[in-house]
């Protein structure tokens, strides 16, 4: 599954680590 930012409209992977902007997406 990939979530998607709802301010840059970019694709965010799950695998990602995003650190504390991961946080924004819940």
């Amino acid at each position: 599954m990939s979530r998607t930012c709802s301010k840059c409209k970019n694709s965010i992977p799950d695998t990602e680590q995003l650190g504390p902007v991961n946080e924004k997406y819940p």
